[in-house]
C-alpha cells in the first residue's frame, strides 16, 4: 500500500523548524512542524480514513493500546500538556510532521525567470519568515512503523507560507527582574545580561 500525499490547506503552524532541523536536549532532530487543523476542516476526515487504511493494511488492525498517532484530539492532548489551554486550540485537531530531509519552504508569490518566462517558487531563506501562529499550506504525507513501537507518523515535505497570522501561542512572559515600589531604596533595577530586547 502506497500512501497519499495529503494537502493541508491554510492551518496554523506553532514551532515550526523547517529550515533547521530541532534541537533537543541539545541535540539535533528533525525537520519538523505542527499544524492546527479545526475540526471542522475537510481535511481531518481524509487524514482519519487514510490512517484506517494503514491500520487494516500494515497492522491487519490489530492495534495495541500502545499506538501513537500523529494526528491528536487537542483535548486528548491538553490532559498532559497545559501548553495546549489556549482558545486558540479550541475544537482542533493537532499534526505533526518530522522530516530527515529538509522541506521545500517557499512563498504564497511567483516569480517570471527573465530567461525562460516562466513562473518559478520563490524559495523561502530567512528562518523567521514563518513563525507561530502564521497561516500555511503544507503536504504531508502519512508512514506507518512498528519499531520500537507501533503507530503512524507524518512526513513532512513542503510548506507555504499563506499569510501572518497574531503570534502564537500567547503567552505574558514572567520577569522576576522587576522590584516592587515599597522597596525601591534597596534595590537597584538591572536588565539581565542574557535577556534580548
Amino acid at each position: 500500500m502506497k500512501s497519499e500525499i495529503i494537502q493541508l490547506k491554510n492551518v496554523r503552524i506553532i514551532y515550526p523548524s523547517l529550515l533547521k532541523k530541532n534541537i533537543y536536549d541539545g541535540k539535533e532532530t528533525k525537520y519538523q512542524a505542527t499544524f492546527i487543523i479545526p475540526k471542522s476542516n475537510q481535511v481531518i476526515k481524509q487524514l482519519q480514513e487514510q490512517m484506517e487504511s494503514i491500520k487494516e493494511f500494515k497492522f491487519d488492525g490489530k492495534i495495541p493500546k500502545t499506538f501513537s498517532y500523529c494526528l491528536k484530539n487537542i483535548d486528548d492532548v491538553r490532559e498532559d500538556n497545559n501548553k495546549y489551554s489556549a482558545e486558540d486550540y479550541n475544537d482542533s485537531f493537532l499534526l505533526t510532521a518530522k522530516s530527515n530531509y529538509k522541506p521545500l519552504v517557499v512563498e504564497n508569490y511567483q516569480n517570471t525567470n527573465p530567461v525562460t518566462g516562466k513562473k518559478e517558487q520563490v524559495h523561502i531563506t530567512d528562518e523567521l519568515k514563518i513563525k507561530s501562529g502564521d497561516y500555511v499550506n503544507s503536504f504531508i504525507e502519512l508512514i506507518p512503523y512498528d519499531k520500537p513501537n507501533k503507530g503512524i507518523s507524518a512526513k513532512l515535505l513542503a510548506v507555504q507560507f499563506w499569510q501572518h497570522g497574531e503570534a502564537f501561542p500567547n503567552r505574558t512572559p514572567s520577569f522576576d527582574v522587576f522590584i516592587d515600589q515599597e522597596n525601591t531604596q534597596n534595590n537597584i533595577f538591572e536588565i539581565p545580561d542574557d535577556m534580548d530586547f
